[in-house]
């Protein structure tokens, strides 16, 4: 390779260190010129010089900032150039206030200076000629007796700088050029080794690390672990439902959305955060992110967002979620088989349990699954009528000061378990296919309740996805409703946003069925979830429930008064109602009436009552809010 096929951005990779350090030994050097100059100088000299000096330093380490980053050849040229004349320029000012021969020697010194900084033969000719001119000027005007041996100083060294840079830019060029040689064989050498460790740990479909590679980078952060107390992280993930999709659409169909996935997968991942496929519908990370192994939960739910939904697949759309299991490694003895092995029994846990979730796995997940395997044995037998029942909770007018109506809460005491919790035993019902028996039992004793209420009150009742996704499910609802002969004015169903995800289209038109009949459509859990504003335009929406989570910071933060404000402002302009739920204190309730909300649920007014409370608290005067 000839020298004359080196690059200028070659060039200029050499250059930027040299040019830099010039221009930040210039913005130093005139700093300290520019105090000398306020402690030594005055009237017009200090004037003149310390604008000048500080002018310099400003400008030359704005030059130093500005080439932090090699951009290209011109613009170090430019900034070389610049840093030049700035030097000519202070240093004619110094002579023109004070007239010395000596110091015409500084032009001189200037040449080489250019030369041994110079990137290219026109910069350093034309710094040249000014600074030669300059020092000309000074010569014809003040000290004309010398000015042959000055000029011919001058030009002698100005033509040997320009010799020396020519001699040092051939050697320069030579080594360049040498070096991209040698750069280009080591990168040709570096790239064949890949790609034959790449076909050998890649997947074939998806382009991903496989299980052998997996393996191995376990191995390697395992002994990371030991030696440098580096923790990392397994996620295992299944797709829910590939079977069925594979077998009824055909492998083709199968691959491309194994492709998918591997797609949004990799997009998802970060930072220190590698994927992998482990074969069939499984796939692996591994990450050493710190904010992703101190956090697990941020992350499992990222996953979630981005791969679960609907996938086009050619001439199908499918809709899909992800399990998975999370392990956080922290024990330097553990082998990869038992880190697997964790990972993979959160995964099985979130199968069983939790599908569509991330699991992170603890120890206690063993016991908490036999625990949950009892609850779903107990509802499975239990007598849905005796067992269940239904508190009240009531959600009060700050305007009218009256109550507009109740949610009604379900509760379940077991004799074989005991209480359990709501969130629990919904989420039993979900996963072992119990909700659509539930749904029409807890919805029958609500609206038995409501029979006897003034006929101003509402009910709301709050459906799960499985409700809303399974058309048969609606009609059981529909006709339990009818038989109570509550007009479906008074009956409110929510739903969460979460609900909504996997088959919007079903879950429309199930709500729009509702909506149809009379009844009232809550979005639950408002602005912790994806927020999506289509929901309210698509959707037969009449009430937005705001979640209890933004009242956390009230009296605190003046941010999330704020915040409420501008929630219960959409909802205004969507010609919604808006109910602020999880209200504790006097101070919340207060806030949220400065906000412009006026219809609050919690505490405050009440926690949940039996049904048999209810006339006795409508009867009752209710709390004032201060304000």
């Amino acid at each position: 390779m000839g020298i004359t096929e080196v690059k200028p951005i070659e060039i200029a990779e050499v250059y930027l260190p040299i040019v830099r350090s010039y221009m930040a030994a210039a913005a130093i050097y005139y700093a300290m010129m520019t105090l000398a100059h306020l402690a030594y100088r005055d009237g017009l000299a200090l004037a003149f010089l310390g604008l000048a000096s500080a002018s310099a330093s400003v400008l030359t380490g704005f030059g130093y900032w500005h080439c932090r980053r090699l951009r290209d050849f011109s613009t170090l040229e430019t900034w070389g150039f610049v840093t030049n004349l700035v030097i000519v320029v202070n240093v004619w000012i110094a002579v023109e206030l004070a007239f010395d021969p000596y110091k015409l020697v500084y032009f001189i010194v200037m040449t080489m200076v250019f030369a041994a900084v110079g990137i290219s033969l026109r910069q350093i000719l034309l710094s040249i000629a000014i600074a030669l001119g300059a020092m000309a000027f000074q010569i014809f005007q003040k000290h004309q007796e010398q000015a042959f041996v000055l000029t011919f100083m001058a030009f002698g060294v100005a033509f040997a700088s320009i010799g020396l840079w020519l001699i040092f830019r051939k050697a320069m060029l030579q080594v360049i050029a040498s070096r991209r040689i040698a750069q280009e064989q080591q990168l040709k050498a570096e790239e064949l080794e890949r790609v034959a460790r790449r076909q050998a740990d890649t997947d074939g479909l998806t382009g991903l690390p496989n299980r052998l590679r997996l393996l191995r980078e376990l191995d390697e952060s395992l002994d990371r672990l030991s030696k440098r107390r580096q923790p990392f992280a397994l996620v295992i993930l299944n797709l829910d439902g590939f079977k069925r999709i594979n077998d009824n659409f055909g492998h083709s169909t199968g691959a491309s959305l194994l492709e998918q996935v591997a797609s949004k997968l990799k997009s998802t991942t970060g930072k220190d955060t590698f994927c992998f496929r482990m074969g069939g519908d499984e796939f692996a990370i591994i990450s050493f992110d710190m904010a992703i192994i101190g956090e697990p939960g941020g992350f499992a739910a990222l996953l979630k967002r981005s791969l679960a939904g609907r996938y086009e697949l050619g001439a199908y759309s499918v809709s899909l979620s992800v399990s998975g299991g999370f392990f956080v490694c922290m024990d330097p003895p553990m082998k990869a088989a038992g880190v697997i092995e964790r990972a993979e029994f959160a995964l099985a846990y979130a199968k069983k349990n939790l599908r569509g979730e991330v699991v992170v796995f603890t120890e206690q997940i063993a016991h908490e699954m036999e625990n949950l395997f009892n609850i779903d044995q107990a509802l499975r037998t239990c007598n849905l009528d005796e067992e269940f029942s239904i508190l009240f909770q009531p959600q009060y007018n700050l305007i009218t000061g009256g109550t507009q109506g109740f949610e009604a809460l379900a509760r379940w005491d077991s004799p074989s378990v005991g209480e359990i919790a709501p969130d629990v035993f919904f989420r039993v019902a979900e996963t072992s296919n119990m909700q659509g028996k539930l749904t029409p039992v807890l919805l029958r004793k609500a609206l038995a309740a409501a029979a006897s209420w003034p006929e101003d009150l509402r009910v709301s009742f709050n459906l799960s996805a499985q409700d809303i996704l399974s058309t048969a499910t609606i009609d059981r609802i529909c006709d339990v409703v009818a038989q109570s002969r509550i007009s479906p004015g008074r009956v409110e169903f929510e739903v969460t946003e979460t609900a909504l995800l996997h088959e919007f289209s079903l879950a429309r038109d199930n709500l729009d069925r509702l909506a149809g009949l009379g009844h009232r459509i809550a979005l639950d859990d408002f602005g912790v979830g994806y927020s999506n504003f289509s929901y309210l335009k698509r959707l037969p929406i009449t009430k937005l429930k705001l979640d209890r989570s933004f009242l956390e910071e009230v009296g605190e933060s003046p941010e999330a008064a704020e915040v409420i404000h501008a929630m219960i402002k959409l909802a205004e302009i969507l010609g919604l109602e808006a109910v602020v739920e999880g209200v504790e204190t006097e101070e919340q309730a207060a806030a949220i009436a400065s906000v412009g909300g006026f219809v609050i649920q919690g505490y405050f007014i009440s926690p949940p009552m039996e049904p048999d409370q209810i006339m006795r608290f409508l009867a009752k005067p209710l709390r004032s809010v201060s304000g």
